[in-house]
């Protein structure tokens, strides 16, 4: 939905490339870093919803907008 590359979502968000391609292929990850993901995406207004494909919100711009202050960033992969 952003057209981004790996590259750029990896820069984005602060998660490796080789992070990126796993959970792209289903493989585990790290609940931070899936979560850090998911921070990215909704700090440019994507949301998420069980059972749904992402959309763009409305007027939601994230939960967390700067993803990289949060304690738990370094856990990130």
């Amino acid at each position: 939905m952003l057209g981004w590359s790996h590259e750029q979502l990896s820069r984005e968000s602060g998660v490796s490339v080789a992070a990126i391609q796993r959970f792209e292929t289903g493989e585990p990850l790290k609940d931070v870093t899936r979560l850090a993901l998911a921070f990215r995406f909704e700090a440019e207004g994507l949301v998420f919803f069980p059972g749904f494909a992402p959309g763009r919100g409305m007027n939601i711009r994230g939960t967390t907008p700067d993803p990289i202050e949060r304690k738990d960033y370094e856990l990130i992969e």
